[in-house]
């Protein structure tokens, strides 16, 4: 098949790009473009048909898959050299091959609901592999094969960073209700164990927090405790010293300080006793 678009940089006049690397196949159109960019620019992708296409950026390792309706598409790029590798696909076979993806047939169902509009997926970092197997396009059986494996990598890769995130996501409803219902006992300090606790890695354990609560773990445990603490004073008649136990400080002079610190007056003002 032959390319549906054309590649230009607008940086002043506009340079329509020559590929360093042009093949042609019956399944898809393969081809990379090497510049440079003295400053950051609008690469524009002028397509003459709906185009359902791969592009490569080795810059960021990055591959994406893109549908492009028929017109000009900007594309912003920092400056510096590029390579760039852009595989159009041919509609009939990219549809049907990815109607038995999971991750892919959302893909076409949604460009089927709206063609008149840009849809991506998120990219993949597989961008150097990409570049390394055009080495190999010498027959017609290593295009077919690139043009398949091309289609099946970067599916494999969206499904290990959706698996990611589906985990992450139930790791981090966990750890949002480990804390709310364990704020005040001593695991919630103790950073190792609470990692153990969810076999992750301390450091995991820290994005799992700015992910549950947008701040980190220490903070949203001096919040729930302190609110808490602030609830008891206004609704019960405990004295300060029995609060500050339930909240999780062994001794009131802890809790009063962190109290203080967090709303700027001594819980023993507000204690109704």
């Amino acid at each position: 098949m032959k390319s549906n678009l054309n590649l230009q940089l607008n940086s002043g006049a506009p340079d329509t790009l020559i590929p360093s690397v042009s093949v042609s196949h019956f399944l898809a159109h393969i081809e990379m473009f090497e510049f440079s960019t003295a400053r950051e620019t609008n690469l524009s992708f002028s397509v003459r048909e709906p185009s359902y296409l791969m592009l490569g950026t080795l810059y960021n390792n990055t591959c994406q898959l893109i549908y492009l309706p028929t017109g000009n598409h900007p594309r912003r790029i920092p400056r510096g050299d590029h390579h760039l590798v852009l595989i159009t696909y041919r509609p009939e076979w990219f549809i049907h091959k990815s109607g038995a993806m999971t991750e892919l047939k959302d893909f076409i169902d949604l460009i089927r609901e709206k063609p008149g509009k840009v849809h991506r997926l998120p990219g993949c970092r597989i961008a150097q592999h990409i570049l390394r197997s055009l080495e190999r396009l010498h027959t017609d059986t290593a295009q077919i094969t690139f043009i398949d494996h091309s289609i099946n990598r970067y599916q494999k890769h969206l499904k290990t960073k959706k698996d990611t995130y589906i985990y992450y996501q139930r790791k981090t409803k966990d750890l949002a209700l480990f804390i709310s219902e364990n704020y005040a006992s001593e695991m919630v300090e103790n950073i190792p164990k609470l990692a153990e606790r969810f076999m992750i890695s301390e450091r995991q354990l820290s994005r799992l927090a700015k992910m549950a609560f947008g701040v980190p773990l220490h903070t949203q445990v001096i919040k729930i405790r302190m609110n808490f603490g602030l609830n008891q004073l206004f609704t019960t008649d405990k004295p300060v010293g029995e609060i500050a136990g339930q909240v999780g400080y062994r001794e009131p002079y802890y809790f009063n300080k962190a109290f203080k610190k967090y709303f700027g007056v001594s819980p023993r003002f507000l204690a109704k006793t």
